[in-house]
């Protein structure tokens, strides 16, 4: 009978597929790995502190999916709250399918209850992380959506730094033109809606 792995011994194989640059193919093992680590007493918290900012996209890809999967079942999604917000700040990847699970966990924040109240400060990072993902392509746009109606709902896009604010309303502007294959009806309703605040 083989004995359990401990958390250290899988972040050392993690690390080590990350120092080997893993890719794509190795999808299954690493979310196998990523998920008995989440699963071990500050397994998530480890795997957010280690590997968010990692350069690897399917480390980066994997680690925000188990987070938004986590935000989604836990009874508490407010404590996997603070690990959202650190792997948004953190992120180093410019992966797509990293950015989509991140704003399905911001979603999902919302739809829990989870987002910070209005005397809570907004969270590190978040006001870069929104100007970035509204410069990505269709699938992006498709997450960010509802992702930026939710921040809106709770009030944190209005506490966001004046200049990013702006920023988000210009690209908003953009997006929303009649002629961009990219425009959607909530990208459209956020954009009027921020320019009638």
């Amino acid at each position: 009978m083989s004995a359990e792995p401990t958390l250290p011994a899988i972040m050392a194989e993690l690390a080590a597929a990350e120092q080997a640059g893993t890719n794509d193919t190795d999808t299954d093992e690493i979310l196998a790995l990523m998920q008995t680590a989440a699963a071990l007493p500050g397994g998530l918290e480890q795997l957010v502190e280690r590997f968010a900012a990692s350069p690897v996209r399917v480390l980066a890809r994997t680690l925000a999916f188990l987070l938004a999967r986590s935000v989604s079942a836990s009874d508490t999604p407010g404590a996997v709250a603070p690990l959202v917000w650190s792997a948004i700040s953190a992120l180093g990847t410019n992966d797509e399918s990293a950015r989509v699970n991140l704003l399905s966990a911001i979603q999902l924040l919302g739809a829990r209850g989870a987002l910070p109240s209005t005397t809570e400060p907004v969270p590190a990072g978040l006001g870069a992380f929104l100007i970035d993902v509204l410069q990505h392509g269709e699938e992006v746009l498709d997450a960010a959506g509802p992702a930026l109606l939710s921040l809106d709902a709770h009030g944190l896009l209005e506490r966001l730094d004046r200049s990013q604010l702006q920023t988000i309303q210009e690209i908003l502007e953009k997006l929303a033109e009649p002629d961009n294959p990219f425009t959607r009806a909530d990208i459209a309703a956020l954009r009027d809606r921020l320019s009638a605040a």
